[in-house]
């Protein structure tokens, strides 16, 4: 009796274990595809804390966002401007303040270049030249900053402070969004110390585990090609080594262009592991395998 009470016990215990395993599979599976979905998808994130002091009563209702268009990785940047969103009552708060311009401007914070560079939208303080609720700027430039871990985890980021300034030196509080125009990153923004907008774009998940896994599955394949190398009875001749190499290289650089490995970044420790280890792998199959025939007895 006991005896079936503690198999009883035990299948209860696995049944749970195994729907609790299931569910965290499943709640995994589910993250990781949306969060690609959303890295194909235009984001928009709220940056809060930012420009860090209080509004004022008598400051107008402004909303400021930059988007982000593309990324130039030839030129280490990316392509942006700036869209203001204000409705045209707000302006008579600005006249009270003997403002006859509005200045929203974003620069670059990385130290990388002239803080003056960037990109800016002015606006006049003046109902009949100010009708419209929203204005885009120019597109403009700003450098990025690339992570020292390579492809697949190569994020990019930039720091990008924006401001409103008036024309009698006051700076207005308003509320910063970003925008991400295009597909293939997810879009991550924060405060560098709580004082410096701070944007990252990262490959997606899926991305990510699908590079990590279709590489360990080539890396296995070769291993067991050089094993059956060493395995061999027999040599090769010298029309079939380069047949066997020719091949191998194609192959390389097939599964180079599967993986759609960036070529403006430099190599990467996944690219030595995965096309310097199995190219050094075979070679010695095959001078083994080489000399060993000719070191056997006719």
């Amino acid at each position: 009796m006991r005896k079936n009470k503690k198999i009883l016990l035990s299948l209860l215990l696995a049944i749970i274990g195994g729907a609790a395993l299931v569910i965290v599979v499943v709640f995994l599976a589910v993250s990781i595809l949306n969060a690609d979905l959303y890295g194909r998808s235009t984001e928009l994130r709220t940056v809060y804390g930012w420009p860090g002091f209080s509004k004022q009563p008598q400051s107008p209702e402004i909303k400021v966002r930059l988007v982000i268009h593309r990324l130039l990785p030839d030129e280490n940047a990316a392509e942006l401007s700036l869209i203001s969103e204000m409705n045209p009552s707000e302006l008579a708060k600005l006249s009270l303040q003997l403002d006859k311009t509005l200045t929203i401007s974003a620069h670059d914070g990385s130290a990388l270049q002239p803080f003056d560079l960037g990109g800016s939208i002015v606006i006049p303080v003046d109902p009949q030249k100010y009708k419209s609720s929203t204005i885009e700027s120019e597109r403009f430039r700003l450098p990025t900053l690339s992570s020292v871990a390579g492809f697949p985890f190569d994020d990019i980021q930039f720091y990008v402070p924006v401001y409103v300034k008036g024309s009698n030196g006051l700076d207005y509080g308003f509320q910063l969004e970003i925008q991400k125009a295009f597909p293939g990153r997810i879009l991550e923004t924060d405060l560098k110390s709580g004082s410096t907008p701070l944007v990252v774009l990262r490959r997606s998940p899926l991305e990510k585990g699908l590079v990590i896994a279709s590489s360990l599955i080539f890396l296995i394949v070769c291993g067991l090609v050089v094993a059956k190398l060493f395995a061999s009875s027999k040599g090769f001749t010298g029309l079939e080594q380069v047949l066997a190499f020719a091949g191998f290289l194609i192959a390389c650089g097939e599964f180079r262009s599967f993986l759609d490995v960036p070529k403006t970044s430099g190599t990467s420790a996944l690219e030595i592991l995965v096309f310097v280890l199995p190219m050094s792998m075979l070679a010695i199959g095959f001078a083994w395998t080489t000399l060993r025939g000719s070191t056997e007895p006719a």
